[in-house]
């Protein structure tokens, strides 16, 4: 998703070192994180969940989670997102953190699943083939 970033907020992004987005990077990639100019026009919190809250809202900037590039070399700023933090998972694989995309993570679950069911589907044929 591409866009050009609106007057009416201001947008910035932070690093994202385990997933390996830098500000530094060329052109800067992190995650998303915005403020509308005008207080009013922006929630700040949500309904009785204040942990989301805590997460989501610092210093009246809201982290969206969402990873994104920011081209400024046009007239305008372009934003692409280009990831979602909430994409990945923390592993610890022989004791090292290590962030896997969550789709890697089901495709290969439901692999294994499909493997496992094939084997088991298999034999049992063979087994009833060769008693009946």
């Amino acid at each position: 998703m591409n866009g050009v970033v609106s007057e009416a907020i201001d947008i910035k992004l932070v690093d994202v070192p385990e997933m390996g987005y830098f500000t530094t990077d060329c052109p800067p990639r992190g995650e998303i994180v915005v403020k509308t100019k005008k207080a009013d026009e922006m929630t700040l919190q949500y309904f009785k969940r204040p942990k989301d809250t805590d997460d989501t809202w610092k210093d009246g900037w809201c982290y969206t989670g969402d990873i994104g590039s920011l081209e400024e070399k046009h007239p305008d700023k372009i934003l692409r997102i280009i990831d979602r933090k909430k994409d990945f998972e923390e592993m610890y694989v022989q004791g090292r953190s290590v962030w896997v995309p969550t789709a890697e993570l089901e495709e290969r679950l439901y692999q294994g699943i499909e493997v496992s069911l094939a084997r088991r589907g298999g034999e049992g044929e063979e087994e009833e083939e060769e008693g009946g």
